[in-house]
């Protein structure tokens, strides 16, 4: 799982850099990096307002056999 995850993120990383120059180059480093920090929050409270949060117990499925 472990292995799955770190591939799949630095798979993404290379995506991540051509997407920010081509933001950088045309809104400018400023711009970009106010985007990219809007961003990050916007993640960052959209698990803070979930449900996940209050969650402490884990939910049991029912055994259908």
């Amino acid at each position: 799982m472990n292995a799955s995850i770190r591939w799949l993120i630095r798979g993404a990383m290379p995506f991540g850099g051509l997407l920010a120059g081509a933001l950088g180059a045309w809104l400018g480093a400023r711009t970009t990096l106010a985007v990219a920090v809007t961003c990050s929050w916007l993640a960052v409270l959209w698990l803070v307002f979930s449900p996940l949060r209050r969650q402490r117990d884990i939910a049991l499925t029912p055994d259908w056999s």
